[in-house]
């Protein structure tokens, strides 16, 4: 019989009186039975071998996964020990022909339809929901407390509408410069929904664009980390090199072989894209007094090309994602101190050419899912975040010229621009003080320099007890993901953080692990629905409040924290009795 292995169907079944195309073999030159059974007998072992071969590359690469349970890596050790067939079929079929992880195969299909994905009617849907959401996201992020509108949003809204498209649109097929497009192509399905939430991923799924915080900074108040890369080396340079070796594609999943069908987007669309948005960037730096030099724009440049792929690697495996945002600033401020416009434009260009490239990647992975083609991945992001930047900047520029007291602290509907403030903020201090008056020589934080030595050696230790202890939890101890959860305090706080546990051990730890079926149909619906509903009940609340001139009701949920001294900006001066400490009386 011959093994049932998907990727090793096609030698397993030939058959011995038939050629490749299965025309009968002239007899007389066909073997004897016994060198049949003997080269039946060698294919069958030849395909051991490479099934064998196969699950150890798979167990090995995924040896420091820590979303790969145990018993998964486990079960492969333990076939390719016993050289079982049979139970190679299954892991194979289970772990490679489907994905190893339940997340994933809780969401994903491990088949592919085919469906039209780059249509009419997706690009009018999805240009439309760039245009209302970016807008939205550019007017509500100068208010305080600060409203983001996510893709969620337009995961809802595009489904009703393009049904109802499909039932109402009459289908016209127009030919415009050899191309062939049709108002109505079928039913709405769900490669034209994705494009479309990759699309408003693209142009507003995480807030406004960074670029809008200088806009507000110039025109407002102006009127005009190391333990990532140590980690990712320790724990994922291995596969990292494996996966760049591999020209075979061994370590394809089964979403990789199907998505083979479609044409890549080629290099050189990237490699132009890449030209023309650093020639904008060095005009922008160049043409204008932006005290911004030509060698430190391509240093910002640098820094997120190095980055990108420790940071990607952290975020893929545990949703964290660590920003360059200080690191920038700290840079700048000593090269190019007493330069605030200098530091704005460097921290954009080195902190958030990271951020959209692993969103962009993110997206990617959603239609590699989704077996959306490439190349409509491509100019659906592409095309949509250039039109959301044009209407971001229209909105911001319209705000800021037409809002009485917009940016002031008094300001009747709380326009108060706290994103804009707070980048004001940081461009004083790290670009017209500079860090070396605060860190250098005997300032008063100097010594918070040897944190950079922390940040590099932890992840040393950790590595260590990993490798003494691999059975153990200290695998899961990731430097990264420890300190850079640190950097939300402030503003987080302790309540933000316990919210957070509680959420994630009730949803991700228990329900996953007592109710496994319910967790795989209903989790992620959930999720969804709990931020669309926030996001819907918000813009609910302002039209109905704000807009309309009324006041929101006040309550100790809302007006407590605004009584605080530090909200007052209130310096107060406690002189301490003899004897008497800060803190409590004992620790």
């Amino acid at each position: 019989m011959p093994l049932n292995i998907p990727f090793l169907r096609e030698k397993a079944q030939a058959s011995p009186t038939e050629n490749t195309v299965g025309e009968p073999i002239d007899h007389a030159i066909t073997t004897s039975s016994s060198e049949k059974e003997n080269a039946m007998s060698t294919g069958i072992e030849a395909s051991d071998v490479e099934a064998n071969r196969k699950l150890d590359l798979y167990r090995r690469t995924h040896k420091w996964d820590p979303n790969l349970g145990d018993d998964t890596l486990d079960e492969i050790a333990t076939v390719t020990a016993l050289n079982d067939s049979n139970a190679q079929s299954k892991v194979i079929d289970r772990v490679i022909d489907n994905s190893p992880y339940p997340e994933v195969r809780a969401a994903v299909r491990n088949y592919d339809e085919d469906l039209p994905a780059s249509t009419f009617r997706a690009w009018t849907i999805g240009m439309f929901l760039t245009t209302i959401g970016s807008g939205l996201n550019s007017l509500f992020s100068l208010r305080a407390p600060a409203i983001i509108i996510t893709s969620v949003v337009a995961l809802l809204v595009s489904y009703p509408i393009g049904v109802a498209w499909a039932k109402i649109i009459p289908a016209r097929t127009f030919n415009i410069f050899g191309l062939k497009w049709n108002t109505n192509p079928g039913p709405f399905n769900v490669k034209e929904h994705v494009l479309i939430v990759v699309m408003a991923n693209a142009s507003f799924g995480n807030g406004v664009a960074y670029f809008t915080d200088t806009i507000q900074a110039l025109k407002a108040f102006y009127h005009t980390d190391y333990a990532v890369v140590t980690h990712t080396a320790l724990f994922h340079g291995k596969h990292i090199w494996t996966v760049i070796r591999d020209s075979r594609g061994e370590l394809d999943d089964v979403h990789t072989r199907m998505m083979r069908k479609y044409k890549n987007a080629p290099w050189w669309w990237y490699i132009t894209l890449l030209a023309v948005c650093v020639a904008l960037c060095l005009v922008t730096a160049l043409a204008w007094p932006t005290h911004l030099t030509w060698w430190a724009l391509l240093l910002a440049l640098f820094i997120s090309l190095v980055m990108t792929i420790p940071i990607g690697v952290v975020q893929a495996t545990t949703n964290i994602q660590l920003g360059l945002n200080v690191f920038t600033e700290y840079i700048i401020g000593y090269m190019l101190p007493g330069r605030p416009l200098a530091m704005m434009l460097f921290k954009t260009y080195g902190y958030i050419t990271m951020v959209q490239a692993l969103s962009f990647v993110q997206d990617l992975k959603l239609g590699h899912y989704m077996k959306v083609p490439p190349r409509s991945l491509f100019w659906g992001q592409l095309v949509a975040t250039m039109w959301s930047c044009m209407v971001q900047l229209c909105v911001q520029i319209w705000a800021l010229d037409n809002i009485a007291d917009i940016c002031q602290p008094h300001q009747s509907n709380r326009f108060t621009c706290p994103q804009g403030r707070v980048f004001f903020g940081a461009s004083v201090i790290w670009g017209v003080i500079g860090p070396a008056r605060m860190f250098s020589g005997n300032a008063l934080y100097s010594s918070l320099q040897y944190f950079w030595i922390v940040g590099a050696l932890s992840p040393l230790l950790f590595y260590a007890l990993a490798r003494i202890f691999p059975r153990s939890n200290a695998r899961f101890l990731s430097a990264p993901v420890i300190f850079g959860s640190v950097l939300y305090i402030p503003p987080a706080t302790p309540l933000n953080y316990f919210a957070w546990c509680m959420v994630g051990f009730v949803f991700q730890k228990f329900i996953r692990n007592r109710f496994r079926g319910w967790w795989m149909r209903f989790n992620y619906i959930t999720s969804a629905s709990l931020d669309a509903g926030l996001a819907i009940s918000t813009i609910v609340v302002i039209a109905a409040i704000n807009l309309t001139g009324s006041k929101f009701p006040s309550w100790w949920g809302n007006t407590g924290s605004m009584e605080t001294l530090d909200n007052l900006g209130e310096a107060i001066r406690q002189p301490l009795a003899e004897g008497e400490t800060f803190g409590p009386p004992t620790w």
